[in-house]
């Protein structure tokens, strides 16, 4: 599928596909990767437990070219794709969201020549038509001839904002409360008339890890217990209907 891969992870265990290491920790600090091809592609599988992209607001990594052994002067584009569990697949072009992928460096006028890592941040929302709560992976297609990159710390960031995503019916949202927020031990979902639309509850962490899963609902009011959970931020998934609703919940 491209070039050479080389692992620069701080372990060797961890070998070169991210999350795809023989030891405890996922993923890798660095990976450098060329291709000589525009039909070649890199990708990352994304664990069962960390399929759900829908609570972030960014699909972020740090990227630059590898001026040692790129083979071609021109500025480096690629497409970032993500496909979801049903196989549907949205890309965007790296190039649409930073201008520091170029070789060689300094040929952009008012720009620091930069030589690696530069954050590549591209907001969830240019991936449409996919489901961003179920990708199962991300993939880096190569649109130069040719060329080396390293690439490190592909991630989702920033924790989205607490609105409806799609286009609900008018009002949705004001119908569903939650409370109290911040909350100690325990917080409530109140689905107010649309609970019988309601088809799926989920809290995730700030890494995407879903901790808390409900399908089934009997009355308007539910709750989720948070005792045994660490201080800080979680993202609150409300699914109605076809549409979801999203919210911080910051555990004290």
């Amino acid at each position: 599928d491209d070039a050479g891969e080389i692992d620069c992870s701080v372990d060797f265990s961890h070998d070169k596909e991210p999350h795809s290491g023989s030891g405890s920790a996922l993923g890798m600090p660095q990976m450098e990767i060329e291709w000589n091809d525009t039909t070649d592609w890199w990708e990352n599988i994304i664990p069962s437990a960390y399929k759900d992209f829908s609570g972030f607001k960014h699909l972020q990594f740090r990227c630059g070219v590898n001026f040692n052994t790129s083979l071609s002067g021109n500025d480096v584009d690629f497409t970032v794709e993500l496909t979801d569990v049903f196989n549907a697949t949205a890309g965007v072009n790296v190039q649409d969201y930073t201008n520091a992928l170029y070789f060689p460096p300094g040929s952009h006028f008012l720009c620091i020549p930069k030589v690696m890592f530069n954050s590549v941040k591209i907001p969830l929302v240019e991936f449409t038509g996919i489901d961003l709560s179920q990708i199962q992976k991300v993939a880096f297609r190569f649109n130069n001839a040719d060329g080396a990159l390293l690439i490190a710390e592909l991630c989702v960031t920033g924790v989205a904002d607490p609105v409806t995503t799609g286009i609900p019916p008018e009002g949705l949202s004001a119908h569903v409360t939650v409370y109290p927020n911040p909350a100690e031990n325990t917080i409530y979902i109140n689905l107010g008339m649309y609970y019988e639309k309601a088809s799926a509850l989920f809290l995730h962490d700030v890494q995407g890890k879903r901790i808390y899963t409900k399908h089934v609902f009997t009355d308007r009011l539910t709750s989720i217990n948070l005792e045994g959970l660490s201080q800080g931020v979680y993202v609150l998934s409300v699914k109605l209907d076809q549409h979801f609703l999203r919210y911080k919940i910051i555990k004290q």
